[in-house]
């Protein structure tokens, strides 16, 4: 970064900013909300003091961000110094709300620029916290790398639907959707058919957006005046501010607002605004009729509305950030977005922070005693050795739990199990590894055994093995054949349970699948290293898929060609829940595929909302669209090690949408401190 100069100036005149910024927009990704039709516009709506951060290369401007001062008052007990990034830190000022938000960087160098910039602000201008957002990650990433903590305290995702993959695949939106989706969609036409044809119209001018947009306000102000948010409609600085930027850019065509009606009968009003092929919807109002309570308003308008940008040729719309069902239901695509800010090691900071996490504690503690429903769960694992001397795990138990409201954990019925020794290696892990559940009968994997047990009792029913088994991560039950992800020999192997006959499926095609048959590979200790480590088998579409550790991906066995690519992690569950398949990564992340279009819905950073989260996280349990169990393992030394230190294992029950913690529950009095499946306990 010594090639990189960095600088800032107070109160830099609007005029010569529009310059700086006008010169350097070209070069950046585009942003819409990073632009100077949305900065200038926000510019001049405030009158605050600000600065202007310049980063210069070669003479040339690389970098510009605008940071506006605030002091806050705290508890009543003391200020807070703060920087906001291209925000006033004043909620009225703010409710115009940009997304998005970054630094405007020269896309060629935009980390080290960002990372130039950050370490200015950092060490150069005075602060205690710096407030950012509603931002992605790689906003905070130049602050973390220089060691300033970050909190969070709006997190949400920010969701799209593909409108290019859609035309691509000649599909419909409508048939992606889901089955209850489709038909809330359909009575609701059905039923605003009768009050005339449907239409959707855009405002012409921009007097006739203004005229539209007073419209929708008594009916945003109706739907959210109750809310914690409440409406824009009913602040006169966020309705000056909209009015303004739609004046001045809806004949450039970056602004479109929509009337949908049927015949006469106004159904809603959409604000979007446009980024290239991008629509990024900003804001609805839609008439809700009391007498109708089956109709669905705001699902008609953008259905409508995506049908229509899908056939002008647009590549995506973006519901951008705020959570919503509705967003969930209509969206193939999210990414996680936050409000947060970095803070300085200031002792005021720390008080606070240590204050707040007590009180978060004990707000969690009571919420849960007082609303949690008994959940019945299969866990499956073992123990660690206390020493790094002969194998990493020593017991291998199974248990059906019933957990309580107040978090105590009721053993219904557990198992341990050792494998004879003319059967594995005595050099070798005894664990219970990932399980499978059908109907009535579990099926567990060790390194070189399948057990099968009878629910609910956990009687053993048989074992299984063959000598090929070696390391052995998972196994499904699949068309009266077990899949078992036979990690050691770098394959799925197909296993009849009737005949003990074998079929090897490569999980690499650009490897030669080299098994012996002469050979007991149950009695070695280890094949390593794996050259992609599958861990995980799952089905969509009655096709075998795994999961490839090390490559961070799926592929579907028949047709490698056919591929998830899951990325920043290493992978371990592939839960398939509803239309979704469920990722975890060992270091704390969970990815949600759309398993029809395998794209991305959500990315997840447990870390964020469970700051001790210190340990192997695997074992996935969907309990709902948004609420998950997850196990999380007692941290042990590794190749790749998370930390220099682990906490002991447990479940946590996390809401995935709303980032929370609901409850966590240890399982060290099952004598589990390595967790690898959760699975449903519920007998059918």
């Amino acid at each position: 970064m010594h090639d990189i100069s960095v600088s800032h100036i107070d109160d830099l005149p609007s005029e010569q900013l529009e310059i700086y910024w006008n010169t350097l927009y070209p070069a950046c990704q585009v942003n819409i909300f990073l632009s100077w039709i949305w900065i200038g516009n926000w510019l001049a709506s405030h009158a605050y003091p600000y600065s202007v951060v310049i980063a210069r290369k070669d003479g040339q401007i690389v970098g510009l961000c605008i940071l506006v001062r605030n002091r806050q008052r705290r508890h009543g007990v003391f200020f807070s110094d703060q920087l906001c990034l291209h925000r006033t830190g004043r909620p009225k000022d703010d409710q115009s709300w940009i997304e998005y938000n970054d630094f405007l960087v020269q896309q060629k160098n935009g980390n080290q620029v960002r990372l130039a910039l950050a370490e200015y602000i950092t060490n150069k201008m005075h602060w205690d916290e710096l407030v950012i957002g509603a931002s992605q990650e790689p906003v905070f990433t130049p602050f973390k790398l220089l060691g300033l903590k970050k909190r969070v305290f709006w997190a949400s995702q920010s969701y799209q639907v593909d409108l290019a993959h859609l035309r691509h695949h000649q599909q419909t939106y409508l048939s992606t959707c889901s089955n209850n989706t489709r038909y809330q969609i359909n009575r609701s036409i059905r039923i605003y058919k009768k009050k005339g044809p449907l239409t959707i119209a855009r405002a012409e001018n921009g007097s006739q957006a203004l005229t539209w947009l007073h419209e929708a306000g008594p009916l945003h102000i109706k739907r959210w005046h109750d809310k914690k948010v409440g409406s824009g409609f009913s602040n006169d600085k966020f309705v000056a501010f909209h009015s303004q930027f739609i004046r001045q850019n809806i004949d450039q065509g970056s602004i479109d607002i929509l009337k949908i009606c049927a015949g006469n009968y106004v159904i809603g009003y959409l604000y979007n605004i446009i980024q290239d092929q991008e629509v990024k919807f900003y804001l609805s109002a839609n008439y809700y009729d009391q007498s109708e309570k089956n109709i669905k308003p705001g699902l008609v308008c953008h259905y409508l509305a995506i049908e229509y940008y899908r056939s002008q040729g647009y590549d995506t719309y973006d519901f951008m950030g705020g959570e919503s069902q509705y967003k969930r239901s209509l969206s193939s695509v999210s990414s996680p977005i936050f409000v947060g800010n970095v803070q300085k090691p200031r002792l005021k900071l720390k008080i606070e922070n240590v204050l707040r996490a007590i009180k978060q504690r004990y707000l969690l503690s009571k919420q849960t005693a007082e609303s949690l429903a008994p959940i019945n769960f299969i866990i499956t694992g073992g123990a660690q050795n206390p020493t790094d001397d002969g194998p990493h795990y020593h017991s291998a138990k199974v248990a059906l739990c019933r957990i309580q409201g107040d978090q105590s954990l009721e053993v219904l019925a557990s198992q341990e199990y050792t494998p004879p020794p003319d059967i594995q290696h005595p050099n070798t892990n005894v664990i219970f590894k990932s399980a499978h559940r059908h109907q009535d009968r579990l099926w567990i994997t060790t390194e070189t055994e399948i057990v099968e047990y009878q629910l609910p009792q956990l009687q053993q029913v048989k074992t299984h093995s063959h000598p090929s088994f070696n390391d052995l991560h998972h196994v499904i039950k699949h068309k009266d054949k077990l899949f078992v992800v036979n990690t050691g020999l770098n394959c799925v192997t197909e296993y009849d349970p009737n005949n003990q006959a074998v079929i090897h499926h490569k999980v690499d095609s650009h490897s030669v699948l080299d098994v012996q048959q002469d050979t007991d590979y149950r009695q070695r200790v280890s094949t390593k290293p794996h050259l992609c480590h599958p861990n995980f088998c799952f089905v969509i579409d009655q096709q075998i898929w795994v999961t490839r550790c090390d490559l961070m991906d799926a592929i579907c066995l028949d047709d490698h060609s056919k591929r998830i690519d899951i990325g920043s992690g290493l992978v371990h569950d592939g839960v398939v829940f509803n239309k979704y398949v469920y990722f975890s990564t060992v270091d704390g992340l969970i990815k949600i595929f759309n398993i029809e279009s395998f794209c991305l819905i959500a990315c997840i950073d447990m870390s964020l909302y469970v700051p001790d989260l210190n340990g192997w996280c695997r074992g996935i349990m969907p309990l709902s669209y948004n609420r998950l169990l997850v196990g999380i393992s007692q941290f042990r030394p590794s190749k790749r090690p998370l930390k220099s230190k682990g906490s002991a294992a447990r479940i946590l029950c996390i809401d995935i949408h709303s980032q929370k913690l609901i409850w966590q529950s240890s399982t060290q009095e099952l004598g589990i401190d390595t967790i690898f499946s959760l699975l449903p306990g519920d007998m059918l």
